[in-house]
């Protein structure tokens, strides 16, 4: 079935709908399909961690946690000889594209590219998972319900709601949205060309990627969970003080067999008695001209006689690495 959805803010109603051609008689949306299609979206409702269903969202943020009220796949219907099937969404809040890759992540369980445990396990665990995104053909905001104001200024004040504009609501969706759906998907196959182009492999490969590194904590209890924290912290702060031991001294074989050996700052030489292009240019032989100039490794800094032998070796106390490198 093709998809289309809808956006809202605060605690909104959301509708979605989708297109299939009526002469494509190898596909019948018909009760049992929908009865599937209810159980999956079923599986969104309540508080969850949606920060594989939207984008930049880190999983440890509140905001990723949103609650789904209810989730519901309508009857099918046709407009302009094209078969939608409206589902309907309720929520107290959506982020960016939460809603578009609900419904992809649905239309990809139901053509068997995912599975209803993958679909659940991107809702619990704190890994990154390939959600697809469907087009943001047919989204569009329902209604805005303002339950908590109706309620709080219920004896005093009108109640914020289109139930007496219903008939109305839905005139114009017939009249004006629906149509616009139909014709859009007709010309340009929106989202016949999404499902052909979705990146199946990649998909896949980012859930078992997740897997491994999920490690079973998607699916354990609470205290279980905090275990499994503790113990990564542990070995997190191990491997952070193996990083802070003191490493071995850095050894710098130069020309002529010269060593030099050290740990850290800047490397002390020589000064050489001659005039040399560089104001702290080291010689081959260890020794700095003493000429003008910046900083260089030139053959005018040699000036100065080598009062190292090849091949001798000169411990360094201080010694920076990058220093020879100018």
């Amino acid at each position: 079935a093709e998809q289309g959805i809808e956006t809202a803010p605060a605690e909104q109603g959301i509708e979605t709908a989708g297109a299939t051609d009526v002469d494509a008689k190898a596909f019948v949306f018909d009760e049992e399909l929908r009865a599937r299609v209810n159980k999956i979206l079923g599986n969104y409702r309540g508080t969850h961690n949606f920060h594989n269903y939207t984008v930049r969202v880190d999983p440890n943020d509140a905001a990723a946690m949103r609650y789904i009220i209810s989730f519901e796949c309508g009857e099918p219907f046709v407009i302009d000889g094209v078969e939608f099937v409206r589902t309907t969404v309720v929520g107290q809040s959506f982020m960016l594209h939460q809603i578009r890759k609900l419904i992809g992540t649905m239309l990809c369980v139901v053509r068997g590219y995912l599975t209803e445990e993958d679909q659940i396990f991107a809702l619990k665990t704190k890994e990154s998972c390939v959600t697809p995104m469907a087009p943001e053909l047919g989204l569009f905001l329902c209604e805005c319900i303002y339950h908590a104001y109706n309620t709080r200024y219920a004896e005093s004040h009108e109640p914020l709601a289109l139930d007496d504009y219903a008939a109305d609501v839905e005139a114009f969706k017939t009249s004006h949205i629906y149509p616009h759906m139909a014709h859009t998907e007709k010309e340009e196959g929106t989202v016949e060309a999404w499902v052909r182009m979705l990146p199946l492999k990649q998909i896949r490969n980012s859930y078992e990627w997740a897997r491994k590194k999920d490690g079973g904590r998607a699916f354990m209890s609470k205290a279980d969970k905090r275990e499994a924290e503790k113990r990564d912290d542990k070995k997190r702060k191990r491997r952070d003080a193996e990083r802070r031991e003191p490493q071995p001294p850095k050894e710098i074989i130069l020309e002529g067999g010269l060593k030099f050996t050290g740990s850290s700052s800047k490397l002390k030489g020589e000064r050489g008695a001659g005039r040399g292009g560089g104001g702290k240019g080291f010689t081959p032989g260890g020794a700095r001209g003493g000429g003008r100039g910046g900083r260089g490794f030139g053959p005018r800094g040699a000036v100065a006689p080598n009062r190292v032998k090849g091949g001798a070796e000169r411990a360094i106390d201080e010694f920076d690495p990058a220093e020879l490198s100018e």
